[in-house]
C-alpha cells in the first residue's frame, strides 16, 4: 500500500498525523482512503473485542489517554470517578483543554468535541464515555465506563456563552446559541 508521493517522500506515516483540514488539502489517492478505511475499520473491530464495556476497560482506556493524547489535550491525569455507585480509577482530569481554551467556544467544544468523542467511543467502540467541561477553569473530566446523558438533560445545554471571548455572543442570552440538540 503506498499513498501519493510529495516531493518524492513516502506519506505513508505523515498522512496518519494529518489534520482533516490538510487531508482535504492535500488530498489522498483512492486506494490510500480505501487502505486508510479499512485500516480505521480493522482496527475498530480489534478495540471492540480487547476492550468489551468492563471496569478493566474502562480504567486501562483511561490509564492510555493521559500518554498517548497529551498532543491533542494538554496535560492530564487519571482520577477517581464514581461509575454507577462503584469507585474506579477510570476517570481522567484535563487540566485546560487546548481544544476549549483555543477554540474559546462553548458551542465549538460542545459539538466539535464532546457529543462527537462520547458517540464515538459510547456507540462505535462500545465503551460509554461521558465528558464534563468545565467552563470557568476551562479543565475537562473524561469518565469512562460511564453512560453519557441525553443532551436535554446534560448540564451543557444551558451554558452560556463566553461573553467576554466569543464574537457572537450576546451577553442577555441564557444559552449559547451555537448549542444544538
Amino acid at each position: 500500500m503506498r499513498l501519493r508521493k510529495r516531493n518524492g517522500g513516502n506519506m505513508t506515516m505523515r498522512v496518519l498525523w494529518m489534520s482533516p483540514r490538510e487531508l482535504c488539502r492535500e488530498g489522498l489517492a483512492f486506494s490510500s482512503k480505501k487502505w486508510l478505511g479499512r485500516s480505521c475499520y480493522l482496527c475498530y473491530l480489534q478495540f471492540r473485542k480487547l476492550f468489551p464495556p468492563t471496569k478493566w476497560a474502562a480504567e486501562f482506556n483511561a490509564a492510555l489517554t493521559v500518554p498517548f493524547f497529551h498532543w491533542l489535550v494538554g496535560p492530564s491525569e487519571v482520577i477517581e470517578v464514581e461509575v454507577e455507585g462503584v469507585k474506579q480509577r477510570s476517570g481522567v482530569r484535563i487540566k485546560k483543554c487546548r481544544y476549549l481554551e483555543n477554540s474559546g467556544c462553548v458551542g465549538m467544544c460542545v459539538n466539535m468535541c464532546k457529543f462527537p468523542t462520547q458517540d464515538f467511543f459510547t456507540n462505535e467502540f462500545g465503551l460509554p464515555l461521558t465528558m464534563i467541561p468545565n467552563f470557568e477553569d476551562m479543565s475537562c473530566d473524561m469518565v469512562y465506563g460511564q453512560v453519557p446523558p441525553p443532551f436535554e438533560e446534560d448540564p451543557v445545554s444551558k451554558q452560556p456563552c463566553f461573553t467576554d471571548i466569543c464574537s457572537i455572543a450576546n451577553p442577555s442570552a441564557t444559552v449559547c446559541p451555537k448549542l444544538q440538540a
